[in-house]
């Protein structure tokens, strides 16, 4: 596969198709919380003075936001996709997200949940474990396969991408080696697939493109939105 050379992406450091880095939280447990634990927008520096809208792109909560279902998640998946600059991009998502009934962060299979959410368990996954490395194992725990030859690469808060042979991917097929490339992406910050591909259905299909835009929201908002 191709990387990115004349996609338009973000003016930042974020890495591959445009994604921008994860933004800090802001003091939220003191500044956002009403007294009973619920959102107290009123004092948030992002909001516009005397009106009900805000910068929902720079909400410190918005992962929560989007969990709580106060921010529809389609909508979330549109907004993320508008900061890619593509059209065709944009158009793919809304195509995914015709189907409300997955237009959530999803797993393609109880496996895959057990497997992920396993990581949690043993400590590889931790509280404030990098976006990059959530997402990344997000990805790589959807395919049995692909996970079982990859799993002793892992370790908490990182993945030796190094000592894992593409060789083993020999009969995994197509999607296994795109979520790998992808998860890999995602990890390293170093292109890997082009957002041309990620356009295109005869490409990729549209079981791996959700895997990918799902591991996409983890990383732009962490594994808050993740439902379990």
């Amino acid at each position: 596969m191709n990387c990115f050379t004349d996609e338009r992406r973000f003016q930042d450091d974020g890495p591959h198709i445009g994604m921008p880095r994860p933004k800090p939280r802001y003091g939220v447990d003191t500044v956002l919380y009403s007294a009973d634990g619920d959102f107290n927008c009123s004092r948030c520096e992002y909001r516009f003075a005397h009106e009900t809208r805000c910068y929902m792109e720079q909400c410190p909560l918005y992962a929560e936001l989007i969990r709580s279902g106060r921010v529809p998640y389609a909508d979330a998946l549109l907004r993320m996709a508008s900061g890619t600059g593509s059209k065709d991009f944009v158009n793919r998502v809304r195509y995914i997200i015709q189907d409300q009934n997955k237009t959530e962060i999803i797993f393609c299979s109880p496996e895959h949940r057990n497997r992920f959410g396993g990581l949690r368990k043993n400590g590889v996954l931790y509280p404030g474990s990098p976006a990059a490395f959530t997402a990344s194992l997000y990805l790589l725990t959807a395919s049995c396969r692909l996970w079982n030859g990859i799993k002793p690469a892992v370790f908490a808060g990182e993945i030796d991408f190094s000592s894992f042979g593409l060789g083993k991917l020999a009969y995994g097929g197509r999607h296994d080696y795109t979520l790998y490339k992808m998860a890999k992406e995602i990890y390293t910050g170093k292109a890997g697939i082009a957002l041309s591909e990620l356009c295109d259905r005869d490409i990729i299909g549209d079981k791996t493109f959700r895997l990918i835009v799902n591991a996409l929201m983890i990383y732009r908002y962490g594994l808050n939105v993740v439902r379990f």
